[in-house]
């Protein structure tokens, strides 16, 4: 009877991990602590790393008024390649958040659009109703170290604001061709593997 119970709790676990992750439709989020947030430009003290800060009552706020025009944009340096397939958006409030985006998915740190290649979705969020919640704009899975949220018109004011944002994707790694294992507790501790390895 016991044996039975830890089966049956092994089971339940295996469940919630498994739907957490591909079985939900979403891949998982990467750690914002890996991510460095840059902009177009910056009004104040409302600096694009509000953007990923965690906390959802501050907000990243690029240049307003008529000395800096759209589209402008919040670029993510998520530190390494991801295959990355959606941004969650939280925006600040009705009449003030991001009207027609597109999104673009690159290995460049180039802050000139055309080297940017073709976006990979952009479209129109509507404006919402207060209080605002997270907006998750899904798309085709593509590779890149760098995510950039392009504003290109807004909803009621002439900057681009972002309470916060997210991004989801798996990350890329390096083919393994080698490794060592080093055993620390014998006399011949190095260990090698005999064929190539992902």
């Amino acid at each position: 009877m016991r044996r039975s119970s830890v089966i049956a709790l092994c089971v339940i676990v295996g469940i919630a991990f498994w739907c957490s992750t591909a079985a939900c439709g979403e891949s998982p989020e990467i750690l914002k602590a890996l991510i460095t947030a840059t902009s177009s430009s910056t009004q104040a003290a409302w600096f694009p790393a509000r953007a990923i800060d965690g906390n959802p009552y501050t907000h990243f706020k690029a240049g307003g008024g008529s000395s800096v025009a759209n589209p402008q944009w919040l670029r993510l340096d998520l530190g390494t390649q991801y295959l990355v397939d959606t941004l969650g958006y939280l925006p600040r409030a009705k009449d003030a958040c991001i009207k027609d985006y597109a999104i673009y998915v690159t290995d460049t740190s180039s802050a000139v659009k055309a080297d940017w290649g073709p976006a990979v979705t952009s479209g129109q969020l509507a404006n919402p109703v207060n209080p605002a919640s997270r907006v998750n704009i899904t798309f085709t899975p593509t590779p890149g170290r760098y995510l950039i949220f392009e504003c290109t018109s807004i909803w009621g004011s002439d900057y681009m604001q972002a309470m916060e944002v997210w991004v989801h994707g798996t990350h890329v790694g390096p083919l393994v061709t080698a490794f060592t294992i080093n055993d620390t507790s014998t006399v011949n501790p190095s260990f090698t593997n005999a064929a190539d390895v992902a």
